[in-house]
């Protein structure tokens, strides 16, 4: 029972990490954008900007609260093995999963538009791209935590099995 004990107290101080980071994103969010702090003249609030920044917030802020979700999960239940946990964690996988291929596509549009704002369109192909990458670690940590979901999942059916059996 005390590795029980020591899981919840772990997701209790992870719980709270997470909280404050999603505080800090929220804030940081409404400085940067709403307030316009760190605004630079050059910035083009097109419709692919707003489109690209609200859904690449609406990726961040839903793997945090799906992580929090995660953590109350574990801190709340009995056990860390039930569906709610395998839902969170599979949710949690593909949002990982999607968050590299989405950076990927929408810096190669907001680049071109921003390139495209300055006048340089008829040199697009001659520009070098720059993209937020983290070489793919974002994306193979999401289909780990997927192979975790599928894990837990059998925790269920043998957790399952031996309270059948007692």
């Amino acid at each position: 029972m005390t590795s029980i004990k020591k899981l919840k107290r772990t997701a209790t101080v992870m719980a709270c990490i997470v909280g404050l980071v999603i505080m800090y994103v929220l804030v940081h969010g409404v400085a940067m954008y709403a307030l316009g702090w760190g605004r630079s003249e050059y910035v083009s609030w097109t419709l692919i900007a707003i489109v690209t920044i609200v859904t690449s917030w609406a990726i961040l802020l839903s793997t945090l609260a799906i992580s929090l979700s995660l953590l109350l999960t574990v801190i709340r239940d009995e056990t860390p093995f039930n569906r709610r946990s395998v839902k969170c964690l599979k949710i949690l996988a593909i949002l990982l999963v999607v968050i590299e291929p989405f950076n990927y596509v929408a810096s190669r549009l907001t680049r071109a538009n921003f390139l495209a704002f300055m006048g340089y369109e008829d040199s697009l192909e001659t520009m070098v791209s720059v993209h937020i990458s983290f070489g793919g670690f974002i994306l193979v940590a999401g289909l780990v935590v997927y192979c975790v979901a599928l894990i837990f999942d059998y925790g269920i059916t043998l957790q399952k099995q031996v309270d059948e059996t007692l």
